[in-house]
């Protein structure tokens, strides 16, 4: 199960790409020898043959696609590319008619909504950190791509349970999906994970409010307060495929210039539990004060209308 925490540390959407994070420390990983890399490409026990990935890189090739910068700073490796082929469906190829080879990926993008001092903010990842130690700073939605076998919907609670943090039964009691408001649309463009590859991506973008922030299941993700929240998927190492940790925040809805303002506003009116209205405060006239002197307690001056202070001691 993901393991989550909320961070004591406010961190802003708007620190600049590259600044430094000072809330985690990342020590030099285990070194790789030579090609063994059924050593360090397991996933929960099921190896990737070197034979297996030279396959796929021979299958890229052929179709004019150098695989050169794969694995390279931010890009994914040919070892996760197969990972995510044949290990967990979350990915195919195909070949259009043109004779272009394509990635074909499809996802489910969440739009949580929670209202966090009167005003809806949205949940948005701003630093996924890999498992092989490598980051990536950039504001996203919880994403999660439709493995082979999954609809759209059962994608959507795998998003919820496995990036956010959530059990199953808080998802159905405290999380209203407006499944009215959900988008879906196509575009193809070159993968950012994958450099040179093409991919076409099918993205389900659902609206979902958080009916009651202030409940105490809520907390693990940083509500009623609005505070950043840590949720770490698997556990990290260059032997675990698909671990990550992921940083969140919850950001104005008018952050992300793609957010849909009309999908936000169906969200943030959804059915939901009584809220605290704010009020304004009713006008109290000045107090008036009175010109003469009048003394609170006579018994008191009386008895101190003789004496002197030593204000030195004093």
């Amino acid at each position: 199960a993901p393991v989550t925490g909320v961070l004591k540390r406010k961190r802003s959407l708007k620190q600049p790409a590259g600044a430094a994070i000072p809330l985690f420390r990342w020590n030099t990983a285990m070194p790789v020898q030579g090609e063994e890399v059924e050593a360090q490409q397991v996933e929960q026990g099921v190896p990737v043959s070197a034979a297996d990935v030279q396959e796929l890189e021979n299958l890229l090739k052929s179709h004019k696609i150098d695989t050169s910068a794969f694995g390279v700073g931010a890009a994914k490796s040919l070892h996760h590319l197969h990972w995510e082929l044949h290990k967990v469906g979350e990915c195919s190829l195909e070949e259009s008619k043109g004779g272009k080879l394509l990635r074909v990926v499809e996802m489910v993008r969440v739009r949580m909504v929670a209202d966090i001092f009167g005003e809806p903010k949205v949940c948005m990842s701003y630093l996924e950190v890999r498992h092989d130690g490598r980051q990536k700073q950039r504001a996203l939605l919880p994403v999660r791509k439709v493995c082979k076998g999954d609809t759209w919907q059962s994608a959507l609670e795998a998003a919820c349970v496995e990036r956010l943090g959530l059990t199953s039964e808080e998802i159905q009691s405290n999380l209203f999906i407006d499944e009215a408001q959900r988008s879906v649309r196509e575009e193809v463009q070159v993968s950012q994970g994958y450099p040179g590859l093409e991919t076409r991506y099918r993205v389900h973008e659902v609206p979902v409010r958080v009916v009651e922030p202030s409940h105490d299941t809520m907390g693990k993700i940083g509500l009623p307060e609005g505070r950043d929240f840590a949720v770490l998927e698997g556990k990290l190492g260059t032997a675990n495929i698909g671990a990550h940790l992921r940083l969140f925040s919850w950001a104005p809805t008018t952050f992300m210039p793609s957010l849909d303002k009309d999908s936000t506003k169906q969200a943030a009116e959804a059915p939901k539990k009584e809220r605290v209205v704010r009020v304004e405060l009713p006008k109290v006239d000045p107090v008036q004060v009175r010109s003469e002197f009048v003394a609170p307690n006579s018994h008191l001056v009386a008895r101190v209308s003789n004496m002197k202070t030593d204000w030195d001691r004093a």
